[in-house]
């Protein structure tokens, strides 16, 4: 167990509310397989991700403006900065998983996310 760990130092034990607390010692140093791992079988990864279908971008273009048109509604209702922000990132949540699920996530839904927070927090 080291002794100080940023500037604060470091005891054994300490007694609090009358409970002796120890500070464990610190777990075994795990060897080394000698046997090829799962992860070392892998594939490398691609150099870059492909670009999305021109009809995917499109459909999820669609979606977006549908998705921006309903956030403009939150904008107009009297709720508060709390309110607001609760309102936004649920929305904007559930539509990322449905896109990430059946889609995945293309370069519009993330312009979509970005654009977002400016409804929450408008400048």
């Amino acid at each position: 167990v080291p002794q100080v760990v940023a500037g604060v130092p470091v005891r054994p034990a300490t007694v609090s509310l009358g409970v002796v607390v120890f500070n464990p010692p610190p777990p075994p140093v795990r060897p080394t397989s000698p046997y090829p791992t799962r992860s070392q079988a892998r594939p490398a990864p691609a150099a870059h991700a492909a670009e999305p279908p021109q009809l995917l971008n499109a459909t999820a273009q669609a979606r977006v403006d549908t998705a921006r048109t309903r956030l403009a509604h939150v904008t107009r209702l009297h709720l508060s900065d709390m309110g607001r922000g609760l309102a936004v990132s649920t929305y904007v949540y559930s539509t990322i998983l449905y896109h990430a699920e059946f889609n995945g996530i293309t370069p519009v839904v993330l312009d979509f996310v970005a654009d977002a927070a400016s409804v929450v927090a408008p400048d």
